[in-house]
């Protein structure tokens, strides 16, 4: 079939073309169309290296950070640094390092110029602070700049002169072997740079900050940091590394600082520490006292942060950070520093290794150092924490049985509890009611709060009488404070909520509370790494109501449940039934609604951390707290006696979980200061 006509397709009017081709602007069929506009083109290289500078010269400090590694890098065993105005209108860095020649000097300044690498290859392994060959370009882009330099092998200096793009000449200069780097009127070519700078004062502060870190990571080399004519340091060369910290840090806090040194286990041996931590008394509210060095270059790293604040959990609180000065040291291959363009950060190939080098070294040394806090009523100075023969908190027994947490040891004793029904005030072996309650048969009747105290005491051989003995007393009548005496090591209850212990030095002070938390953390934390703690099922479900958004979360915490020996189901859609609840808990008199409540509740609002371990070490937290004899419950002397004894036993006594101090000591020194005798 053939057709007569032919259709086609209609040109859009908005197209620069008619139908036929032909160009509206009145040209001829074959003109050619107009070249289009350049939308990407080089940018100059003023701009370029602005550009850089806005990401590596931040303020006054980055500039003095960049200029004193690279007098590092060349050397330098002295390095004098003179700032005026905060750095804004004066930065100058002096040093006796090798040096340039006149050839060098015009390349120092050129973009990507550097002498610390040749070659791709020397990205894999890099052992000096600096390696960009940016930031001699960048300060002097923002800046007017000069250099002064001489080698050894050079009769006489050269110095070459720049401002922005404009470079001057090299001219001869006279000047010893080093180099002066003079950095004046920063961002003076960029307006809006300059005017976001702070005020002198916010502007020195962060250059202090910055020497410190250069001071700290290098006590082979002499420092001097001058300050409107003002000498901030001057720190000599060759210095130890403990004196150099001490310097730096103040020779006062020497007592509180407890010095780390070790070794990666292995034949290889890649990794090295050295470091001097602080006790939980120099804990600060914020982590700028943290000073983290990898082969001499300061980095902020989460992995090492995380070992360290890991290493200190339950000793500190949570929101404050610990005073640490670490340097850690590894082959250059095992770690990459080209991650960041301030060289801040960095990535460890076995972040693992690096990891828990950390956390077992510090976590060891805090574990053999008393750091109990020393109350000072005076001028009296603080206890030694560094003295071997004062690690241990207190003593009441020189023979003390070892102590191992499992489903058949004994935990802490039990405390009066507030319900009128029992009194638990009655010594209770765990470890016999543990095992009783696994043994026990399920299908047995028990009353409605799903455990029966009589049986308990019954299947542990606990004499009847204790109770009645108890009974028999009026409710207001009052016991004299428990005082007993452990070979001539005194100790009595103060108000039914103190402690206080006679040892060598003095006597310590104890919150019974905060110490048997700790206890009891300690026990649980030990307990549950053999598997789920223990439960009791409930002949009637405890009922929870709960929110849409918090019975979301119960999936993500049945893990969590079920290492607790918490058995939870939904009822409904807001609704949960708790069907067995931990023994331990039980026998604490622990309300299982009230508790799980306060589990959701932590959880829903972020409270508890995202790690599974941490998460376990929040609730193991809790668990404690709820468990733990409470201010104004009365302990018999016995009860007494075995708390300071499990105390002696466990990891960290002198902090509960949450870090505040469950003890502290009053010296004898003191004591005598007070009453005039000294």
């Amino acid at each position: 079939m053939s057709t007569t006509s032919e259709t086609r397709r209609p040109t859009p009017t908005n197209h620069p073309f008619d139908g036929d081709g032909a160009h509206r602007s009145g040209q001829g069929a074959g003109a050619p169309p107009p070249p289009p506009p350049h939308t990407i083109q080089r940018l100059p290289a003023l701009l370029v290296n602005q550009i850089a500078a806005g990401e590596i010269i931040e303020r006054p400090a980055s500039v003095v950070k960049e200029l004193v590694e690279n007098a590092i890098d060349a050397g330098a065993t002295h390095i004098r640094v003179t700032i005026e105005h905060g750095g804004r209108e004066l930065i100058e860095v002096v040093d006796d390092g090798r040096g340039m020649s006149e050839h060098d000097l015009p390349m120092a300044l050129a973009p990507h110029a550097t002498s610390k690498i040749r070659e791709a290859e020397d990205l894999d392994s890099i052992a000096t602070l600096g390696f960009r060959g940016e930031a001699m370009a960048s300060i002097l882009s923002v800046s007017r700049m000069t250099v002064a330099s001489r080698t050894n092998e050079s009769e006489q200096a050269s110095i070459i002169a720049g401002e922005g793009e404009i470079i001057h000449p090299v001219e001869p200069f006279g000047a010893p072997v080093g180099t002066t780097v003079t950095v004046r009127n920063l961002f003076f070519n960029t307006p809006a740079r300059r005017k976001f700078l702070r005020t002198d004062l916010t502007e020195y502060n962060h250059v202090n900050a910055r020497m410190i870190q250069s001071v700290l990571s290098n006590p082979m080399i002499g420092f001097t940091f001058i300050n409107n004519e003002k000498t901030i340091l001057d720190l000599p060369a060759n210095q130890k590394p403990t004196d150099r910290v001490l310097d730096v840090l103040g020779r006062e806090l020497s007592p509180e600082l407890l010095e780390v040194n070790a070794n990666e286990r292995g034949p290889q041996r890649t990794m090295s520490l050295w470091g001097m931590i602080g006790t939980p008394a120099l804990a600060r509210g914020s982590n700028k006292f943290q000073h983290v060095f990898l082969n001499g270059r300061p980095i902020r790293d989460r992995t090492v942060l995380h070992a360290v604040k890991e290493a200190y959990r339950g000793l500190i609180d949570p929101t404050r950070f610990p005073m640490v000065v670490l340097y850690l040291e590894m082959d250059p291959a095992l770690v990459d520093v080209n991650v960041h363009p301030a060289k801040a950060e960095v990535r460890f190939r076995d972040s693992q290794a690096v990891h828990g080098l950390l956390y077992a070294t510090i976590r060891e040394r805090l574990l053999n150092a008393d750091i109990t806090p020393a109350l000072n009523l005076g001028s009296a100075g603080p206890r030694n924490v560094n003295d071997p023969n004062q690690h241990r908190m207190f003593c009441v027994s020189n023979t003390l049985t070892n102590w191992n947490v499992s489903a058949g040891s004994s935990y802490s004793p039990t405390t009066t509890s507030r319900s009128d029904s029992v009194n638990a005030s009655v010594q209770v072996d765990q470890g016999r009611l543990v095992n009783f309650l696994k043994n026990r048969d399920p299908h047995r009747s028990l009353p409605e709060s799903g455990f029966s105290l009589q049986e308990a005491r019954s299947a542990m051989n606990r004499s009847e009488n204790t109770e009645s003995d108890q009974s028999e007393k009026s409710p207001g009548q009052s016991e004299p404070p428990a005082e007993i005496d452990a070979e001539s090591k005194r100790v009595f209850q103060v108000h039914d909520s103190y402690l206080v212990v006679e040892d060598d030095e003095g006597i310590s002070i104890v919150d019974q509370h905060a110490l048997h938390e700790r206890v009891m953390f300690e026990a649980l934390k030990a307990r549950i790494l053999e598997g789920p703690l223990e439960s009791q099922r409930l002949l009637i479900p405890a009922v929870v109501n709960l929110t849409g958004s918090q019975m979301e979360l119960l999936e993500k915490m049945r893990e969590l449940f079920s290492r607790l020996g918490i058995e939870a189901e939904p009822f409904g859609p807001k609704t949960l039934g708790i069907h067995a609840f931990p023994t331990f808990l039980f026998s604490r008199g622990v309300d299982p609604v009230e508790f799980v409540m306060r589990l959701f509740d932590r959880a829903g609002s972020g409270g508890l951390p995202p790690g599974d371990e941490e998460a376990l070490h929040e609730v193991l937290d809790m668990m404690a707290c709820k468990a733990a004899i409470k201010a104004g419950d009365r302990m018999s002397a016995e009860e007494l006696r075995n708390l300071l004894e499990l105390s002696e036993q466990i990891e960290r006594a002198g902090r509960c979980p949450h870090g505040r101090p469950t003890t502290i000591h009053l010296s004898i020194e003191e004591l005598e200061k007070q009453f005039g005798r000294r």
